[in-house]
């Protein structure tokens, strides 16, 4: 504790005690003589005045003249021990640059806001860059916004040509050049742009993606969020926004006969998305462990994700189970993947297998969590004591672990909101759901599809893993 001493009322000092700890006011009058404390604290008072123009403080040691000092009285000394003056005297330097640490986060926290809240200028443009076939133009060349221009057609507002091409290019979509002899500015595309080129086939996908998420049906969806969000008066939910923005819900809206080019681009979007998963789903784990083993794919469909595990794989024993009905319309069935008819209900159907896969079987749009923990259970059923369960599903960060390396999975869920899907689980949800079913989470492997990680599940006994 402090021991604080006036000084004629004017100055205040803080001594630390060394010997005890104790706090009260001292008269320095009673202390030391008169003619010597004047003299003191004029030199600090001074000292005071100089610097008290600064807001910030830090401990200076200010010693007494040795004069004041030995007058003290031994009774006190006796009583309090030696004293170390101390006063709060301001540091300019401290002061001036914690402002400007200040300044600097306030300047990179408004850009950061600034660059969330134009974050649609950039899809804007990427939209009409894709609608009028730019990256294709392109191509693998270096080429000049004339020739752009040319290629695009007549009537082209070159000036906006070139600051919508700017805005991409400081999005990473093109890289910009300037020939200085003749003031020609050219583009090419970079590796994210090429993959917006539709002529080359098998990137086509990715130029969908950009055309289903910029159509004014899920743009305008988006302004429908706040209402969403606040609900009724009477604590209803309002209209899910997709359905608030066009009168309509998804599935109706994104029909072959009224909106056949959405269709199209919805569509060749999943399908790149599913080609994508799939492969993730085979480079995201050594299934060299599972060699001489059955691996059967519950919900399969067509086979699809056996034949490339098998194929990479070929000592894999690859099975596929759907519906008997579902099974008799494959029309062309996997090489080297057996096809089989059954119903996750009716475990009896279920074929002994060393590995169970299941794809996006268990999304919340299609059961509850009790329907969930039932079909883990009847895969349990069919599974060795050492059987495993992978599931290739949708992992969204725990609250708290957001950041800029799961934005998509976080930004993929919120898309799923604004059309009316269930959110998609957690990590500690989906954990939850396996500890129900008998079953722990032994291994997470996020792939390199934001919308499929890899969830491997072991069997439990009596609360303990096997292994």
């Amino acid at each position: 504790k402090h021991i604080k001493i006036d000084i004629y009322s004017t100055l205040h000092l803080t001594y630390l005690p060394v010997s005890r700890n104790t706090s009260e006011k001292i008269n320095l009058r009673d202390m030391i003589g008169l003619g010597a404390l004047q003299k003191a604290s004029s030199v600090i008072f001074l000292l005071v005045i100089f610097l008290g123009g600064c807001l910030s403080f830090s401990p200076v040691n200010i010693a007494l003249p040795s004069s004041t000092s030995n007058r003290i009285d031994a009774r006190y000394i006796k009583r309090h021990g030696d004293l170390t003056p101390q006063l709060q005297v301001p540091s300019s330097t401290s002061y001036l640059e914690a402002q400007a640490t200040a300044s600097e986060n306030k300047e990179q926290a408004t850009l950061t806001l600034m660059n969330i809240a134009s974050a649609h200028f950039v899809s804007q443009a990427l939209s009409a860059f894709v609608q009028l076939g730019v990256a294709d133009i392109i191509g693998d060349k270096t080429i000049t916004l004339t020739d752009i221009k040319k290629i695009i057609g007549e009537g082209v507002n070159e000036d906006a040509l070139l600051r919508s091409l700017r805005l991409l290019a400081s999005a990473g979509i093109l890289k910009s050049s300037l020939d200085t002899e003749t003031q020609k500015v050219s583009f090419c595309l970079t590796e994210a742009g090429a993959l917006l080129q539709t002529e080359s086939g098998s990137q086509s996908g990715l130029s969908s993606c950009v055309m289903h998420w910029m159509e004014e049906p899920l743009w305008n969806s988006w302004l429908h969020l706040p209402s969403y969000i606040k609900g009724t008066s009477d604590g209803e939910i309002n209209e899910i926004p997709f359905v608030a923005a066009n009168g309509q819900s998804s599935d109706t809206y994104y029909n072959k006969e009224k909106n056949p080019h959405s269709l199209q681009h919805a569509n060749d979007f999943v399908r790149f998305i599913h080609n994508g998963e799939i492969e993730s789903i085979v480079k995201g784990l050594d299934w060299s462990e599972y060699e001489n083993k059955i691996v059967l794919d519950i919900g399969g469909h067509n086979g699809k994700v056996m034949a490339a595990i098998v194929e990479e794989y070929p000592r894999i024993i690859c099975k596929c189970l759907d519906l008997p009905g579902v099974i008799s319309n494959v029309r062309e069935k996997p090489a080297n993947v057996e096809l089989v008819g059954g119903d996750i209900f009716d475990p009896s159907s279920i074929p002994p297998c060393d590995v169970i896969v299941m794809k996006h079987f268990l999304d919340r749009c299609m059961w509850d969590e009790d329907q969930t923990v039932k079909i883990l259970k009847a895969a349990c059923s069919a599974l060795p004591k050492d059987g495993h369960v992978i599931l290739g599903e949708a992992v969204v960060p725990n609250t708290g672990d957001e950041c800029e390396d799961n934005k998509l999975q976080i930004s993929l869920d919120a898309l799923y909101m604004l059309v009316g899907r269930e959110r998609q689980r957690t990590e500690s949800e989906w954990r939850n759901v396996a500890d129900r079913a008998g079953l722990r989470i032994t291994q997470i492997n996020h792939t390199s599809s934001a919308s499929c990680s890899l969830i491997i599940l072991q069997k439990k006994k009596d609360g303990i893993m096997i292994k």
